[in-house]
């Protein structure tokens, strides 16, 4: 992989590319129970009056969201594609990669039609295609900007579904000049426009008339062309945005299908992922809530934040933290190291109660923390390595308690805080630097 700048932008570089390949896996598969349903041409879908969820009685106040899985593929796919082309690891295999993700995810509101900006590309799906097109070998092969076009080409193509004929369109601004006409005679008339002025307006055809109409036919021509004149009171006649119907129609199963397979084939990834199924999953929502949506849980959530950190880091303004934490090998005194399986003394002597703080996150007491978190968390927590380590760094796999000891490193500084706090003579001693005031109504503040 061609770094773009510097050892530790090569890092996050590849950092991003193993997110980019580790999707979260889709949390159900298609069931009644679940509520997540397999679309087939030719059948409802579950936005439709004639599917069985429409006889399901929803909760108070509800109403249904639907959430489109479209191009849903085997992780184990995924795999197979990445073992192809890089090799196989056979000392190490993921446990995550099963289940399925999909090349795109939209969502639906309870008539079917699309929520806009809930269109998500699947980052996996787009870098599977790469690494099967251009490859790594070259410079652009997972670079952000080709990665920011498609996604964004995806969302526009999105836009267009349930998108209405152009006769609706064109029957909607006729029906919008004849009220426009409406008010022009109207108007032209009280100013001594006769019945001539009707038949014009009602057929849209334009009020043909002479000369001889003088200034009343100019005023209505002008009222039918332009109606947004400014009234006395500083506000427009002028039709309000929000006032033009929804001429969206629900997008229909054909819609999906065709938009599912036009991306397999512009990513080129029909024959190695085969994404051929769609998953809806429906579920209930406030009617506040209907029309808005994250579906970015096809991707990992940090992807775009190393990103940044990789055109920081490039740029070199990193951070002390990161650019420490990434910092070449041969700088690093391993010497300085020591490995607890061989010196498990360190390892007691670091969870001694008095190394050990006060505080600790709300939890049974029989479910402590184990002996290694405990040495993680009094490790993070001594005050002479928090002087010298900007950072910490706690590896291990999923599952393992990582999340665990975290908490109870918030519960510590908690306690700390509160501690330091509850020792000042008076409140204000707590703040330091130049005093800041400011004025209110009846009195002058400081701190």
């Amino acid at each position: 992989m061609a770094s773009s700048g510097g050892a530790a932008a090569g890092v996050v570089e590849y950092w991003r590319a193993v997110e980019m390949f580790s999707p979260p896996p889709i949390r159900d598969t298609p069931s009644w129970d679940a509520k997540v349903f397999r679309l087939a041409p030719g059948q409802a879908p579950p936005w439709a009056p004639g599917h069985p969820l429409a006889k399901v009685r929803r909760e108070p106040g509800k109403v249904w969201q639907h959430t489109v899985y479209g191009g849903v593929f085997g992780l184990e796919r995924l795999r197979d594609v990445i073992v192809e082309r890089f090799g196989e690891n056979e000392s190490y295999r993921d446990g995550r990669l099963s289940g399925s993700s999909a090349v795109f995810a939209l969502s639906l509101g309870s008539s079917g039609r699309v929520i806009p900006d809930s269109g998500v590309l699947s980052a996996c799906a787009w870098g599977v295609g790469r690494t099967l097109g251009s490859g790594p070998s070259r410079r652009e092969w997972l670079s952000a900007a080709a990665w920011d076009a498609a996604r964004t080409s995806f969302q526009a193509r999105v836009g267009t579904l349930g998108e209405p004929a152009v006769p609706t369109v064109a029957a909607h601004v006729a029906n919008t000049l004849a009220e426009r006409a409406q008010k022009a005679a109207a108007q032209a008339a009280a100013t001594g426009l006769s019945s001539a002025i009707t038949p014009a307006a009602s057929t849209l055809a334009g009020p043909v008339v002479g000369a001889a109409v003088g200034k009343a036919a100019g005023q209505f021509a002008k009222t039918l062309i332009d109606p947004a004149k400014p009234r006395a009171d500083g506000e427009s006649d002028a039709p309000d945005q929000d006032e033009v119907p929804d001429q969206r129609a629900p997008v229909t199963v054909k819609e999906l299908f065709d938009l599912l397979h036009a991306q397999a084939r512009r990513l080129g990834i029909a024959a190695a992922l085969a994404p051929v199924e769609i998953w809806v999953r429906s579920t209930q929502v406030r009617p506040d809530a209907e029309e808005s949506a994250d579906n970015d849980f096809l991707n990992s959530f940090i992807l775009d934040d190393l990103q940044r950190a990789q055109d920081a880091l490039a740029q070199g303004s990193g951070g002390l933290a990161l650019e420490a934490f990434l910092r070449p090998r041969n700088s690093i005194d391993a010497s300085a190291r020591v490995d607890v399986r061989t010196s498990p003394g360190v390892v007691l002597t670091g969870c001694a109660p008095s190394r050990t703080p006060p505080g600790r996150w709300v939890a049974k007491p029989a479910h402590a923390l184990a002996l290694s978190q405990q040495f993680a968390v009094n490790g993070i927590q001594d005050p002479s390595a928090a002087a010298n380590v900007p950072v910490f760094a706690v590896n291990g796999p999923p599952g393992t308690g990582k999340t665990t000891m975290l908490r109870d490193v918030i519960a510590a500084l908690v306690v700390e805080r509160a501690g330091r706090l509850a020792a000042l003579e008076n409140p204000e001693a707590a703040f330091a630097g130049p005093k800041q005031s400011w004025s209110t109504q009846a009195w002058r503040r400081s701190v």
